[in-house]
């Protein structure tokens, strides 16, 4: 399976530039403010670059995803990308502060 490599800047003032690695069903993200790389399921990861576009304006857009690619109902998708939040505001991949 190709290697995709995605990097994703949350917002310009933020210094922080997010590199994505997907290979099937998993993806490898490595922060470099941190130095730190992270393990995710692709789908965990897709969702993770859609909150960091959401924090530059669409914060709907991890909830629509999850609607229509997988078929969740909207509070199944809420309830999801909530729980990855605040696993990834944990993980420091996202900060509140950036909005």
């Amino acid at each position: 399976m190709p290697l995709r490599v995605i990097a994703s800047t949350q917002q310009k003032n933020i210094p922080s530039l997010l590199v994505f690695r997907f290979w099937g069903e998993e993806c490898v993200v490595y922060n470099p403010l941190s130095g730190d790389t992270h393990l995710l399921p692709a789908l965990h990861a897709e969702i993770l670059q859609l909150i960091t576009e959401g924090i530059r304006g669409d914060s709907d857009r991890p909830i629509d995803h999850l609607m229509a690619e997988y078929a969740m109902s909207y509070e199944e998708a809420v309830e999801f990308s909530s729980a990855l939040y605040k696993n990834y505001k944990s993980l420091g991949l996202v900060d509140p502060s950036w909005n």
